[in-house]
């Protein structure tokens, strides 16, 4: 098949925009990292633990990234540091309770 160069780009705009959409209709906290040495194995451990315990599926952005929060591999790859500002959005059937636990959690361990 051939790519059209404006298939092309209408294709990488949605890659692109497709995360940002999907915040729109999610339920969404936003929060700093207070803790002196960011999102490290334990806090992170701990944070996937919580997250499980809800059916919505979260996403995590930092800095225009998004990654899946509840695979450790993929939150530790964000490099999320103190002082950073992180989104974490929820989208199914529980995501206010789990929007409501996690920021909590997030003010309790980070």
């Amino acid at each position: 098949e051939i790519c059209l160069p404006h298939t092309y780009i209408l294709c990488s705009f949605a890659l692109f925009v497709y995360p940002f959409l999907l915040l729109i209709r999610m339920k969404s906290i936003e929060y700093t990292i207070r803790d002196a040495q960011g999102i490290h194995a334990r806090p992170a451990g701990l944070l996937i633990k919580k997250l499980k315990e809800f059916s919505a599926v979260p996403m995590l952005i930092k800095d225009g990234k998004s990654t899946d929060p509840r695979k450790m591999f993929a939150l530790m790859g964000l490099g999320i540091k103190c002082g950073d500002t992180i989104t974490l959005s929820f989208d199914g059937a529980d995501e206010s309770a789990a929007a409501e636990a996690l920021a909590a959690f997030l003010k309790e361990n980070l």
